[in-house]
């Protein structure tokens, strides 16, 4: 009985966990900011603010990669 307890107990703490790991890994993914903002620049000057610009294409990947609950 004790371990059902144990493993459901368990079971609840990833649940609550899970959402904070997924913003975690998400947010080292992403890459700096500097990056980031040069991808977008570069993404201006190509006249590719759309989903076409590497910009989204990199920040999707990571969302792809680690989706919300």
């Amino acid at each position: 009985m004790e371990s059902l307890f144990n493993f459901r107990f368990q079971k609840s703490l990833q649940q609550l966990e899970h959402p904070k790991v997924i913003r975690e890994t998400r947010k080292n993914s992403y890459g700096d900011i500097g990056d980031q903002l040069d991808m977008l620049y570069k993404d201006m000057l190509a006249g590719k603010l759309d989903a076409t610009g590497e910009w989204h294409k990199a920040i999707k990947a990571v969302k792809d990669a680690n989706p919300k609950p």
